[in-house]
Formats: C-alpha cells, sequence, structure tokens
C-alpha cells in the first residue's frame, strides 16, 4: 500500500469534519527536549510495528480535546491535559489534529496495540530509520515531525 505524503500542513484550521472516521488526533508529549514516540504491535491493523505518537480516532459525538485527553490515557497510562491545537492535515482522507500536551509525567503503561516506547530527541526523529532497531518510521510521522519542529 502506498503512503500518501503531506501536500499542505496548515496551523491555523479548525476541524472540519465530525465524521469519527476521518478524524485523528495525535499527541505531542514532551520531557524537556525529549518526545515520546511508541511503536505499534506487529498484528496492529494500521500500520503494524510503526513508531507513532499516541493518538487514535474521535469517536462519535466526541470532542478533540477530550478524544486526546482518552487517547493518551488509553495508550499510555499518562493523564495529561490537550493544552492546544498545534496543527492539522489531511492524508488519505483523513484530518489529522496534532495537539501539544502538558501536565506531570509518570510511568508509562502501554496499551496492547503497542509494544515499546522511546523518549527521542529531535535529532532522533528525524532520523527515524536508525530509531530502535531499524523498525519501519511512517513518512507521515517524519513530515509532520519536520513540519511540528518548525512550528515550536
Amino acid at each position: 500500500q502506498e503512503r500518501g505524503r503531506n501536500k499542505e500542513i496548515n496551523t491555523n484550521s479548525k476541524i472540519k469534519t465530525n465524521d469519527p472516521t476521518k478524524n485523528i488526533v495525535k499527541a505531542v508529549i514532551r520531557d524537556g527536549e525529549r518526545y515520546l514516540v511508541l511503536l505499534r504491535a506487529p498484528d496492529d491493523k494500521i500500520y503494524p510495528e510503526h513508531w507513532d505518537f499516541a493518538g487514535g480516532k474521535i469517536e462519535a459525538g466526541e470532542e478533540p480535546k477530550a478524544a486526546m485527553e482518552r487517547e493518551i490515557k488509553e495508550e499510555t497510562g499518562l493523564e495529561l491535559t490537550a493544552t492546544k491545537l498545534l496543527m492539522t492535515f489531511e492524508l488519505e482522507g483523513k484530518q489529522f489534529n496534532i495537539f501539544e500536551t502538558a501536565g506531570s509525567l509518570g510511568e508509562i503503561t502501554l496499551s496492547p496495540e503497542h509494544t515499546a516506547y522511546t523518549w527521542a530527541t529531535k535529532e532522533k526523529l528525524l532520523e527515524a530509520k536508525k530509531l530502535a532497531n531499524n523498525y519501519k518510521w511512517e513518512e507521515v510521522a517524519r513530515n509532520f515531525i519536520k513540519v511540528y519542529l518548525k512550528v515550536i
């Protein structure tokens, strides 16, 4: 399956769709100069064995901020607050909504959707193919990181 590319990333747009199958939230979780990334399980239906940021689909009737906080808790066990919508972009017919987070970082407890996590620096994220034993890295994540690093 060919992966889509980010054609435009808009840091000012609002969430456009209420269709939960097409509305995705992703979290930027920072600890100083490091960013939390999770490794998807090998049996995951979407991008198995790819590194990714915590996140997932917005459920019907759910506010994006609440969806982001729910997904962070489900995937990492962390209770963080989604503080700011940093950017949105469309890819493969879905809208990705990237949130900045805040709160106390504690022990990470992974969901069954993930098998590992790491705290990576900007440099490691940009060299993503070298991250964690050469597991695949989704091009979408690389493109997002490049744009995000220009925003912060």
